[in-house]
């Protein structure tokens, strides 16, 4: 559990980070951050650390069984060239992780999660797929067969995390002579730009050394357009992590070829079978799109910010105490925090379904959180009792705006079929 809780403590910097940029920002008289966006990239990476406990646990397990069973070299205990070895082999496995990522089906249908927010900011840096450890352990098995103990992998690993939040930012411009080996944010937001000239460049985390050797550099020479190529209209962080999946399903449905059934989840994102419309990469949208924003009254805002933040310091303190995975309670509480960002992000897109399923989970919370025992039962009673009022009285109010379809839907001309 103590790498977990490793990835626990990035969540507070992250948000100290966040909130200096968004003040040096206003100062400067720019504003890189949106309510609905900031909450749905935060949702992404407060779902993935929720799925760790077990993911994470497995993955490191296999990690652990590969170096004790299968090691190919040994190195004396805390010799520096295990530390060695395991930062530039981390960064190493990571470039090819990543660049599989954008150039398979498969892998882009997990990654395409951090690349849907049309701002850039510290906190995208969070908006990461919740399944990302399981499609990442297949790339990182040679490094226990090289002798790198799990300890030095998670460090490494920490490390590339913090230097590659650092890289999400519009506030610092020339990337300098550091550019000529490591990863700087202008680099990194040529990465998230869904300019044509942009697509699947720099794709290093710490070291930009392995784009200039492989091919995919691509200096920053014209503004970033961020976002994926056919744009993701939602604040949803459910949806957010299975809509590629659903898109795929429904061309394998209507794909007949048997071998185009199997290239559509290894060809590079934009490919289509014999028969599907082909939509033009270079085309661009007839007029500029802002971000997609929330369209929740400031009061369901408040809410909603409120709520989240009760949220973090729930699944903190579970992972605080939690000492077995495999209970009943245990997947309950899973369950709650998942459940939670569903509805949530229905409110943000007001959604009428989200009503009843928050009213649901406020019910919810009173069962798991008495009978788990985490917090005193006076309080938890309080403060279900306090939602349960305070969402009672924006419901009366008519907080709640119904959502023309449209405006869910596509807004723009996609640019292409590679989401």
């Amino acid at each position: 559990m103590s790498e977990i809780l490793y990835m626990a403590l990035l969540i507070p910097i992250v948000l100290v980070m966040m909130g200096t940029e968004n003040w040096v920002s206003s100062r400067k008289g720019r504003r890189f951050y949106h309510f609905g966006d900031t909450i749905t990239n935060l949702s992404c990476g407060l779902g993935q650390l929720a799925l760790s406990v077990y993911f994470t646990v497995l993955s490191f397990a296999g990690y652990r069984l590969v170096y004790k069973r299968f090691s190919l070299v040994h190195f004396p205990k805390g010799s520096w060239i295990t530390w060695v070895l395991a930062l530039i082999g981390v960064d190493f496995c990571y470039y090819w992780y990543h660049r599989s990522g954008h150039r398979i089906n498969f892998f882009w249908a997990f990654h395409n999660v951090h690349h849907q927010s049309e701002d850039l900011n510290f906190g995208v840096a969070l908006r990461q797929a919740w399944f990302t450890d399981l499609a990442g352990a297949f790339f990182y098995w040679p490094l226990p067969l090289l002798g790198v103990a799990l300890p030095q992998f998670v460090a490494s690993a920490t490390f590339l995390c913090l230097y590659q939040i650092c890289m999400h930012t519009n506030l610092l411009k020339k990337p300098g002579i550091m550019g000529l080996i490591f990863n700087t944010p202008s680099f990194h937001r040529v990465h998230h730009g869904s300019n044509v000239r942009y697509l699947d460049r720099n794709l290093g985390a710490t070291l930009i050394v392995w784009d200039r050797l492989f091919g995919s550099f691509q200096e920053e020479d014209e503004e970033p357009r961020y976002g994926i190529v056919e744009p993701f209209r939602s604040l949803n962080p459910v949806w957010a992590q299975f809509h590629y999946f659903f898109k795929l399903a429904q061309q394998l449905s209507q794909t007949k070829n048997p071998r185009d059934k199997l290239k559509l989840w290894i060809m590079p994102p934009g490919w289509t079978p014999e028969g599907f419309s082909r939509q033009n990469l270079s085309s661009k949208p007839t007029t500029a799109i802002p971000p997609f924003k929330t369209n929740a009254a400031l009061s369901m805002q408040l809410y909603i910010g409120t709520q989240f933040t009760g949220l973090v310091l729930f699944t903190l303190l579970l992972l605080t105490q939690s000492t077995s995975l495999v209970n009943p309670l245990a997947f309950a509480e899973l369950t709650f925090i998942l459940g939670s960002l569903l509805s949530l992000g229905g409110l943000l897109e007001s959604k009428r379904w989200a009503v009843l399923l928050e009213i649901t989970r406020h019910f919810l919370a009173l069962l798991i959180f008495s009978y788990a025992g985490a917090m005193p039962a006076r309080f938890v009673i309080f403060a279900v009792a306090m939602s349960e009022m305070w969402f009672f009285v924006l419901q009366s109010k008519s907080m709640i705006k119904a959502v023309p379809p449209q405006t869910m839907i596509g807004q723009r001309e996609v640019e292409s079929s590679h989401a």
